[in-house]
């Protein structure tokens, strides 16, 4: 991360881990809530920038083209114990400059992990930060990683 905003490269590979539900942060002021309608937006991890992505906004779906999956399929094997049965291209559009929303505390998402559909509270490690670019929204910082047994730091 730098002063003017997270590190996410342009072209990246995404595995989703689930669905987001709802992110606390601190802000100097207070501690402050973003809710989403169950199912509405993807969680997605990017291994590149260790962070977790999500996009609130209907992104435009490309054609496949040769693009390297080989990531995102690794990381979605790890965090589900299971194949991915499927990939598509999006395109995010997020313009203008990064915005620190705060000091994230956790989010809350719900998954298949364990085959049937659950909910999940992640209280977030020290130094991890929520960003927000338009409608793309960014947890990341710290010791954040996905393992097998889910998302951890």
């Amino acid at each position: 991360m730098s002063r003017r905003g997270p590190y996410l490269p342009e072209d990246v590979v995404v595995a989703q881990l689930g669905h987001v539900l709802e992110v606390e942060f601190a802000t100097a002021a207070d501690d402050r809530v973003l809710a989403w309608r169950r199912g509405a937006v993807p969680l997605y991890w990017c291994d590149p920038a260790r962070a977790l992505v999500w996009f609130d906004g209907t992104p435009q779906t490309e054609q496949p083209h040769s693009i390297d999956i080989d990531r995102a399929a690794k990381d979605f094997r790890r965090f589900h114990d299971r194949e991915p049965s499927r990939y598509r291209v999006e395109k995010w559009q997020a313009d203008g400059p990064w915005e620190r929303l705060g000091a994230g505390r956790r989010v809350d998402y719900y998954s298949t992990k364990w085959g049937d559909r659950a909910s999940y509270t992640h209280e977030l490690g020290r130094r991890t930060v929520v960003w927000r670019r338009g409608p793309l929204f960014l947890i990341q910082g710290g010791a954040l990683r996905v393992t097998k047994r889910g998302i951890v730091g």
